[in-house]
């Protein structure tokens, strides 16, 4: 118990002197600084231990046993976040398995199952979607843009505001192509490429509204795209 309690008191005051003096944190670091962050830091803390009736070595047990796990399902998942080489305010995401990484604003969330990576912040999002079709080593990025235009126009509140067309630059010097549309309020930029035999979308959506000053944050995601 003792040791948990050591380990608890040790992180809080880590973050601290991080905090206080620009020491650079670890990734498993930063990780525990940010859920301490989002969970109301000290006074989280002692909101459950009031709650759990001042019992504070089981509440830092439990927290311990949070934390670990919260950092071996992300490390299962690639998802350890590491500040970005390039840009303050941003970690760097690397998907090993399926050789990609990208830079994202330090303050948003990330939302993961087997095909997809969704990274938000409100009524803002940056879509990765892998396509599994069979013939994709047949197919160009021309044809998968295609496909994902049909398939976003075929949805009747779905309208098409840009048709299919070469992306500038490409992503990561690979050909790609892309497309606008507009969804109930709420416009989407699609981005389709084919890289060593698998079909990527990216897709950033946001309101009307906000999408016109969403320029950086948006080309941020598509330029700092890169494969393995």
């Amino acid at each position: 118990m003792k040791s948990v309690f050591g380990f608890l008191i040790t992180l809080i005051l880590v973050i601290s002197y991080g905090n206080a003096y620009g020491i650079t944190l670890t990734p498993q670091q930063e990780r525990l600084k940010e859920i301490l962050r989002d969970e109301g830091e000290k006074e989280y803390l002692k909101q459950c231990n009031d709650d759990m009736g001042g019992n504070l070595l089981s509440l830092c047990e439990d927290l311990t046993d949070m934390f670990q796990e919260i950092i071996a399902n992300e490390s299962q998942t690639n998802n350890i976040p590491r500040l970005s080489n390039s840009t303050v305010g941003y970690y760097t995401y690397t998907h090993k398995m399926d050789g990609y990484s990208l830079d994202y604003p330090h303050d948003w969330k990330i939302d993961e199952d087997t095909s997809s990576v969704l990274f938000y912040k409100g009524s803002r999002g940056f879509e990765v979607t892998r396509w599994d079709y069979p013939g994709v080593s047949l197919m160009d990025s021309n044809d998968i843009g295609e496909i994902a235009q049909e398939a976003a126009t075929d949805d009747k509140s779905e309208k098409l505001l840009e048709s299919l067309q070469s992306y500038d630059g490409g992503l990561d010097g690979e050909e790609a192509v892309t497309f606008l549309s507009s969804d109930s309020g709420i416009l989407k930029k699609v981005v389709s490429v084919i890289h060593d035999g698998r079909a990527f979308e990216f897709t950033y959506s946001s309101t009307e509204a906000n999408f016109d000053n969403d320029d950086e944050v948006m080309n941020h995601f598509f330029d700092t795209i890169n494969f393995e």
